[in-house]
């Protein structure tokens, strides 16, 4: 029985540990493709630093309650009630001033 020498024990890697983590990164968006899935990512709150759900508009641990901006249906319907209202005291105030001379 002879001992192996280094060269004789030595195999080289088929594959490099960035090659991988490439190829499992293709695989999971690839299952995730398929089954119409998306993965949550994780969100953290601002104040407490817990981690929450990304569809939380609210940390249910402190209460913080995270920005979420107005749609544009629901700004452009404020937008036409607050022009009407100004325009409607306008007039009233544009009568009032004209009936007092």
């Amino acid at each position: 029985m002879s001992i192996p020498t280094k060269e004789e024990n030595y195999t080289e890697p088929t594959q490099t540990a960035q090659e991988s983590t490439q190829e499992t990164a293709q695989e999971s968006t690839e299952t995730q493709a398929q089954t119409g899935e998306k993965k949550q990512k994780a969100v953290y709150c601002f104040r407490c630093k817990q981690q929450i759900n990304a569809s939380d508009d609210h940390c249910p641990f402190c209460g913080f309650k995270r920005y979420v901006p107005m749609d544009e249906k629901k700004r452009d319907k404020i937008k036409m009630i607050t022009t009407v209202v100004g325009i409607v005291v306008f007039i009233i105030i544009f009568v009032i001033l004209e009936f007092k001379k």
